[in-house]
Parts: structure tokens; sequence; C-alpha cells
């Protein structure tokens, strides 16, 4: 006699992890079923998803969603999609499951959060100050200075990431940022500056697995030099950093992610390397994006499997 199969709910949208990524990584592990909400990304990939699972359609609300998940009564909740990272929290508490919390999770994908609570844990203090108006110009100066770089307070990819160098600088973007007096949300943080590092580029990422009983980094990536303005060009495994740096990086990640109450769940951290050891550029509660086939091709392992919770 045979034991129940477990149901796996993925809440899947654009992300780090394609759909037959996800399909083949969690195939052997339950029976599939994808939540999708609403978006253009999602409906392409529908015939695709149903190649691997059932799939069912978010109703955009709460309680409708909640509704849904309960009549499939999941042993896990996860998600490959940064989009998706507050909803599947939600749901995985209604639950009872293994996940991050909802509080976490706001702080993971809120970048003026996220840098608030690190500096309150006294783990990193780059300067930083929101920018929600070009009025508000002069006092994020005041606090953060120049050289500065802009970010959305939410979003991945350095999408909308601007570095601004001078006040020149700053008075042409801020019309970009805000056109016809448009409501948006941004993060202005000092620019941090690397040691030199050609050929390979100044700045890493850590990837770390989260479980109650503590932190375990998988890996830390190198990377290449980017591509005017933010733009990745390539990683590889083993990074190129000494002994010494790694463990300073793997400290900081650690002392980050404790400090962010990140207890469940697969993290991607990216850390500049300055003069005056690494610092942190931000914390992804989630797997990142392009690792799995790296992973897979390097040393066979499979990282969306080691990103369901539960």
């Amino acid at each position: 006699m045979t034991g129940r199969r477990r149901t796996l709910a993925v809440l899947y949208d654009d992300g780090a992890a394609s759909a037959g990524e996800i399909g083949v990584g969690l195939a052997d592990l339950g029976d599939v079923v994808f939540l999708v909400p609403p978006t253009g990304h999602a409906e392409r990939l529908r015939p695709v998803l149903e190649d691997f699972g059932a799939v069912v359609a978010l109703t955009g609300t709460a309680e409708g969603d909640l509704a849904r998940v309960r009549d499939l009564a999941p042993d896990a909740v996860v998600t490959y999609s940064e989009r998706m990272v507050r909803k599947t929290a939600e749901l995985a508490e209604a639950l009872g499951l293994p996940s991050h919390t909802p509080e976490v999770a706001a702080t993971l994908t809120d970048k003026i959060r996220q840098r608030r609570v690190l500096r309150d844990a006294g783990v990193d203090k780059v300067r930083s100050h929101p920018l929600r108006s070009p009025d508000g110009w002069p006092e994020v100066y005041d606090a953060v200075g120049l050289p500065a770089i802009v970010k959305p307070v939410r979003g991945g990819g350095s999408r909308d990431t601007y570095a601004v160098t001078t006040a020149a600088e700053a008075a042409e973007l801020l019309p970009r940022l805000f056109p016809d007096g448009t409501e948006a949300a941004y993060t202005v943080e000092e620019l941090l500056e690397g040691v030199p590092s050609a050929p390979y580029g100044d700045y890493v990422s850590v990837e770390s697995v989260c479980t109650p009983r503590g932190v375990r980094h998988l890996a830390v990536t190198g990377k290449f030099p980017l591509l005017a303005p933010f733009r990745e060009l390539g990683s590889f495994w083993p990074s190129h950093l000494p002994a010494d740096v790694l463990e300073e990086v793997t400290d900081l990640t650690t002392r980050a992610l404790e400090a962010l109450g990140v207890r469940y769940g697969i993290t991607h951290t990216e850390l500049k390397l300055t003069a005056d050891g690494p610092r942190v550029i931000e914390v992804n509660g989630r797997l990142s994006g392009h690792l799995n086939l790296m992973s897979r091709r390097v040393c066979g392992v499979d990282t969306v499997r080691l990103g369901r919770a539960g």
C-alpha cells in the first residue's frame, strides 16, 4: 500500500525559474498545482504549465485566493517569482505551512524597509532614503549625498535602476522617474564603490538555504563586470574570492538573514566588495535567476527542489 502523494502548490509568474524547470524539478516530489495570477506571462505559459500539473487561476482577492488554496489542501506552498513572494507568505501562514511570514516577506520585497531593518540591527549601515516625488530630492540629497543609486522600492533584475553622480544628472532624471506627476516609490542609496577586480566583477552573490535550525550557504557566486547601467553579463562557480574574503561575505550574509528573520526557503543575497569589506546590496527571499540552470550543469543539483518549503 502506498502513501498519499503530496500536493505542492506553486504560485507561478515570471521569475527565477521557468515553467519547465519547476515542473521537472518537483515532478517526483508530489502533484504540482500551479496557482497563477491574471498576467500576460502566466497566460502565455499556461499550456506549458498544464503539461506538468493542474493550473488554478487566482481570484485577485485575499478571501477568494485562500478559499481556492484551502480546497487543494496542499502540503507545501512555494514560489520562484519575486512578485509572488508576499502572496505566498500570506497563504502559507493562513494554512499553517512553513514559509516566510508575511512580515518577513514584506521586508524582503521592500528595499526601504529592508535597509531600515539591517541598519537598526547594526548589520549594514548603507545610507538610504525614500523618494516619492521630485520635491523630495533635497531631503534625499541631505541624507544620502552623491554619488547615489536610485532603485524602485519593489522589483528585481535591476529594472529602472539609475546611478546619479551630479546635481545635473539628478535634475535630468527626476522628470523621467515621475512623468506628468505620476506616483511612484523609489529608494535612493549611497553608491557603493567596489574594489578593482578585473577581469571579474566587484560584487558576488550568496545562495543560501534557511531553516529554523540555521542558515546554510550553498555557494558564493562570482560575477562578471556589469554592463552599463546595471546589467549582469554572467555568473560563475567557484567564485574568485580568497578564503578570508569568502568568510567575511558568508558571515555578513548570515547576519543579514538572521536580522531579517528569514527561517525558511532559499535566498539570494548580493554583496559589493569594497575597500572597507563586503556590503549588502540587497537580500532576495527566493531563488536567483538562472541559478538552477547553472547548478544542474555544474554539479547536478536541482535548486528548484531546494527552494520548496515543507
